[in-house]
């Protein structure tokens, strides 16, 4: 038995090459050092992409048997890109595997992520759909 849900996340999904920036820290001793942080542009693209799961996956459930804390079950999720530009879509996976993980409060390491589809032109509609199946 499957259980599943769709939804779109608006917009052309940022390029993992540019996700984030460097920036400077502080530790508890005051010293300086280089570290990393998310760009913004990544980290709205994200909230609107989780926010849109979790809009979608409102009374979503996955079978009882699945479980995976056990070992039981994986989430497959389908993708299909309507693109400004051509993308690298595995990377744009990667961007969108983590709001998806925190929308339906299952850990990335089940998810077993595919690419159905990717188009480019779609300048005024750029739009990433995608399909969580638990399995």
């Amino acid at each position: 038995m499957t259980s599943s849900f769709r939804f779109t996340v608006p917009g052309q999904p940022p390029s993992l090459n540019h996700i984030h920036k460097t920036v400077w820290r502080t530790d508890g001793a005051g010293n300086r050092y280089k570290g990393r942080a998310k760009e913004e542009e990544v980290t709205n693209y994200q909230l609107v992409a989780a926010n849109e799961c979790r809009r979608a996956r409102h009374d979503w459930q996955p079978p009882q048997v699945f479980n995976p804390r056990k070992g039981h079950g994986l989430i497959v999720i389908r993708y299909w890109f309507y693109l400004a530009r051509a993308l690298d879509v595995d990377n744009a996976m990667k961007v969108l595997n983590d709001p998806i993980k925190h929308a339906i409060e299952i850990d990335d390491s089940h998810f077993l992520p595919q690419a159905w589809g990717r188009e480019t032109g779609h300048k005024r509609d750029a739009r990433v759909e995608v399909e969580v199946i638990a399995a």
